[in-house]
């Protein structure tokens, strides 16, 4: 869907913002290992609708946000991992919509997740920019932000 537009000096639209530049294929969500009595490891990744769970070993570190490739029966295939952006201070934001660091613009998608540490929470985008002045930010390679989380 279409996150931005803007429209130049004579009213035409020069610039849009689309979310899914990476397709549908993916669903972000915060994942989780577990481990049962016989010390097989399993992955679990939660999102605000749904938990989904896979015997994929290895990958990201616990806690950190991924996007997951589902199979037809909604088994977890594969995992993409997120680049992970600590401190981002809320001055860093132009918008709602988008952010810099280092020189490199960000686009926050309008449906972009947010998870609150502290009160192990799901939140909006709003809430989470009021609880705290700094973020922790989880982007994919084509600079489009997955999830955002405050402590």
């Amino acid at each position: 869907g279409v996150v931005y537009a803007r429209t130049n000096w004579a009213g035409k639209i020069d610039l849009i913002l689309l979310t899914d530049a990476i397709g549908s294929d993916y669903i972000f969500g915060r994942i989780h290992y577990t481990s049962d009595e016989d010390g097989n490891t399993s992955l679990e990744v939660e999102t605000p609708n749904a938990t989904y769970s896979s015997n994929i070993a290895g990958g990201p570190e616990d806690g950190t946000f991924v996007g997951l490739k589902l199979s037809k029966d909604g088994r977890v295939q594969s995992t993409l991992p997120l680049s992970k952006f600590n401190g981002i201070s809320n001055s860093a934001w132009s918008s709602s919509a988008s952010f810099t660091i280092g020189g490199r613009s960000y686009t926050v998608p309008s449906d972009v997740l947010c998870y609150n540490l502290s009160s192990k929470s799901w939140v909006t985008l709003d809430e989470a920019r009021a609880f705290a002045g700094t973020c922790t930010v989880y982007a994919d390679d084509t600079g489009y932000v997955r999830a955002v989380e405050v402590r």
